[in-house]
């Protein structure tokens, strides 16, 4: 292969490179909406995370470190993250909890330090159609404990397809991410609850999710670099040989 047509296929090559480099252990995706619901009746969100408020969020996970012990019929345990942001503030849910505690050797996690990030695949016809769901009950608020100090909390991104329930083709753990317009209904929840009385709701948040799409992995926008600039070598190549003439 002469230089010239090196060159003329650095693109092509490039991009050949990116469609095929990307680690398919992982699975990352992002996705956006807006806030329904807000319930806050003491104020320990500081006002924050309100009704018509945006969102933005990222959930990535590994698809070949599911924890066997903890599987259950179409619920899967696996490492991974789930994070919500709205103006600024960032809810972080991730399969480690956080300040936990260890065996007396400090290397092996004991209680509840692990497996706290969960993906729900269900079809379950007329009762609630097909659904998809990714959880996390080891949850930080802007990097810091929960406001509240809450016996217990969660993030989910929940989608449902209620309406052709076709939406699941199989119950198996998602290799991919999913796609919005299959599903009608699309959900992020956020809540915390602890020994409050009447209720033991510190706060809970609802919000619908209007946008889900891939993340490209770090190595491929360095990819997408090269052949972008590729092109213009070869656009300048071609301009500078018409000028020649």
């Amino acid at each position: 292969m002469t230089t010239a047509n090196i060159l003329k296929t650095a693109p092509i090559i490039a991009l050949a490179i990116f469609c095929t480099s990307a680690n398919a252990a992982f699975v990352n995706f992002q996705f956006s909406g807006f806030i329904t619901e807000s319930y806050d009746p003491t104020n320990l969100l500081n006002g924050t995370y309100r009704a018509g408020d945006t969102f933005s969020g990222l959930i990535s996970y590994n698809t070949e470190a599911t924890q066997d012990g903890w599987k259950g019929l179409y619920n899967f345990r696996t490492d991974g993250s789930i994070s919500i942001t709205s103006s600024k503030n960032t809810f972080f849910g991730t399969s480690t909890w956080p300040n936990c505690s260890t065996s007396p050797n400090g290397n092996t996690p004991t209680g509840r330090c692990t497996d706290t990030f969960n993906i729900s695949v269900s079809d379950n016809g007329a009762a609630e159609g097909d659904r998809l769901a990714y959880s996390s009950s080891a949850v930080t608020y802007n990097g810091k404990a929960m406001p509240g100090a809450p016996s217990g909390a969660g993030v989910q991104l929940r989608l449902q397809d209620t309406i052709s329930q076709t939406a699941i083709s199989n119950l198996e753990l998602p290799l991919s991410p999913p796609k919005i317009e299959t599903f009608n209904q699309h959900l992020i929840y956020i809540g915390a609850s602890g020994n409050a009385i009447p209720t033991n709701t510190l706060y809970s948040i609802t919000g619908t999710v209007t946008n889900i799409s891939p993340v490209p992995e770090p190595e491929q926008y360095s990819l997408i670099g090269i052949g972008l600039m590729g092109l213009i070598f070869r656009r300048r190549h071609i301009l500078k040989g018409k000028s020649a003439k």
